[in-house]
């Protein structure tokens, strides 16, 4: 479901593989990144944007009469805060107080068909046909990520 296919072949990745031997070589080029020293690099990044969140809460919330949707509204600051730290700007959710181009939303309506698929391999074949979204244009936005079903 989530893998990538290439020649009508599923493609071996580090979070879909089963193959130990195949995670534990390719989980070495990455370790680096999630090491201790190199996660305190990205805390003034964190900082940055957690101050500009406190201040939108501020402006937004608590001095109006305003209620918020917390558990979106940390989602907001979660998603502008791995845009800092991935491209060196915020993505916009905390500054519109909006789903920026509705991606929280896709990715919880991908996790829905995602999720049994990750359980049990062959649910794709039950969920591999149902549309991602249901806008006007739901065959051009899932048409990368509907797997090829002819692959073993």
């Amino acid at each position: 479901m989530q893998g990538a296919v290439a020649n009508g072949r599923r493609l071996l990745s580090l979070f879909s593989t089963t193959d130990e031997g195949f995670h534990a070589k390719h989980r070495r080029c990455v370790n680096n990144a999630f090491a201790m020293s190199s996660l305190v690099n990205y805390e003034p990044l964190v900082t940055s944007t957690l101050t500009y969140w406190l201040d939108r809460t501020e402006e937004l919330y608590a001095s109006t009469d305003q209620s918020c949707n917390f558990s979106q509204w940390l989602q907001f600051f979660a998603f502008d805060v791995i845009g800092e730290i991935t491209w060196s700007k915020r993505l916009g959710f905390v500054e519109g107080n909006t789903d920026v181009d509705n991606i929280i939303s896709f990715l919880r309506r991908f996790s829905t068909m995602s999720r049994p698929s990750g359980k049990c391999r062959y649910s794709i074949v039950f969920f591999g046909r149902i549309p991602l979204s249901s806008s006007h244009n739901a065959s051009a936005s899932t048409s990368a990520c509907t797997p090829s079903l002819s692959s073993p």
